[in-house]
């Protein structure tokens, strides 16, 4: 095996700070000399180091905790500092490191306290909440002592992208809290100032896309995917999906979308979908495909909607159903998806051409609410009357109600409401 996993174990020297390190996050820090940093990096002939070896097992309250600290060292998905030598009651003080989703919605210290209640089940004090702006980088960061353990805990959320946060996550047993306060002061001033551009890169990335500036956008994006944010990893699998800028490759679009989607990005689901389906780079699976449109569907994507509703319509990948087809057209086309809308009125007027009458009244629908269509009032005025014409008591009832309640822009008109009421 050419490299095998290991945590590269930084220990600092006996005096000031350490030499610079490099984080696997790509910035450089030095420590007080009795830390030492953890993470991982790849080497030849060198065997995975485990913590309990390292002396910093106290850091953690159980084994199962102490293994999963090392599994995501391992992965990549945590990075710790840890202090050296004697700790008191044998806890020892940490900071750990990881890149995480955001919450949706704004995090305020108003409502940390409860959130930490709820989720420990004790009576947590949050104290020195501060929320601040240092660069372009929103920070958030408070501490609090949960009674179950009496240890400090001190939180810190740097908003790098609207949809990811580094978390750096400290904990301290010591009654001088100020050495385990000084690494995270370090910790965040080296976040804050290789990161503080980060924010502000998806607005320079949407310029140059509108530019057609794709290899420009490229490096900006590889930037933001590299820190896990979904809308990158989506825009980078669209580039290698469709050639923006780059050859296509239907591989690293598949990976991509992949990526975006497992962190809920419905875009990405949907385009994802399409791989499957047309065989884009891997075999083709109807299947697979409409296992994931449907999901997409289901979250809104009028597209993914679209989609599905074709391939319910031919029994694609699925049993055929044209009613719930139908369902999944008329929801996308209400929601402005205009291939759902031309769809439907090409359906609806086949069907109307066969005799079916309500098939008029749901022409008349699409062109009075504009469903995936052009709103057209009088277009959809004609298709009812010649509904009603047919006898549907369901046009007649509407026409009434249009021309009783002056509806879609209709002058009331009492003679035509009674007219179409007892025709």
């Amino acid at each position: 095996m050419k490299y095998l996993t290991l945590f590269l174990l930084c220990c600092l020297p006996f005096s000031g700070h350490a030499s610079t390190y490099k984080s696997l996050h790509g910035f450089d820090i030095a420590l007080p000399v009795d830390w030492m940093l953890v993470n991982r990096q790849t080497s030849g002939d060198a065997q995975r180091t485990s913590l309990q070896s390292l002396g910093v097992a106290g850091a953690f309250a159980s084994a199962e905790k102490l293994k999963s600290a090392e599994d995501k060292i391992a992965a990549g998905k945590s990075e710790y500092y840890f202090r050296t030598g004697d700790s008191p009651g044998g806890f020892v003080d940490n900071v750990n490191l990881q890149l995480v989703q955001a919450v949706q919605g704004n995090r305020v210290c108003l409502n940390l306290e409860q959130e930490l209640r709820h989720f420990y089940d004790e009576q947590i004090d949050v104290t020195g909440c501060v929320q601040q702006e240092t660069g372009h980088v929103i920070v958030l960061s408070y501490r609090y002592i949960k009674p179950s353990d009496r240890l400090a805990y001190y939180q810190t959320e740097y908003q790098l992208t609207p949809t990811v946060v580094m978390l750096a996550a400290a904990t301290s047993g010591a009654r001088d809290t100020t050495e385990t306060e000084q690494v995270l002061a370090l910790v965040g001033d080296a976040i804050t100032g290789y990161f503080r551009d980060y924010p502000s890169f998806q607005a320079t990335v949407s310029d140059h896309l509108a530019g057609e500036e794709y290899t420009k956008a490229a490096v900006l994006l590889n930037k933001l995917a590299a820190v896990g944010d979904q809308h990158a990893e989506y825009d980078l699998g669209l580039m290698y999906e469709s050639g923006y800028g780059v050859e296509v490759d239907y591989a690293r679009a598949h990976e991509y979308y992949e990526r975006a989607a497992a962190k809920g990005n419905m875009l990405a689901v949907t385009n994802l979908a399409g791989l499957y389906f047309n065989g884009s780079g891997l075999a083709k699976d109807p299947a697979r495909a409409a296992q994931l449109y449907r999901s997409a569907a289901e979250s809104g994507v009028t597209v993914a909607q679209t989609n599905y509703a074709g391939m319910l319509i031919k029994g694609v990948g699925v049993e055929p159903d044209p009613k719930a087809a139908i369902d999944w057209y008329l929801k996308a086309a209400l929601a402005g998806e205009q291939q759902a809308g031309r769809i439907l009125v090409a359906l609806y007027k086949a069907e109307a051409q066969a005799g079916n009458v309500e098939a008029l009244r749901m022409l008349a629908a699409i062109h009075l609410e504009g469903a995936g269509v052009p709103k057209n009032i009088l277009m959809g005025l004609q298709y009812l009357e010649q509904a009603a014409a047919a006898n549907s008591i369901r046009a007649k009832e509407l026409l009434s109600t249009i021309y009783a309640q002056g509806l879609y822009g209709i002058r009331p008109d009492a003679d035509k409401a009674k007219f179409w009421k007892n025709s």
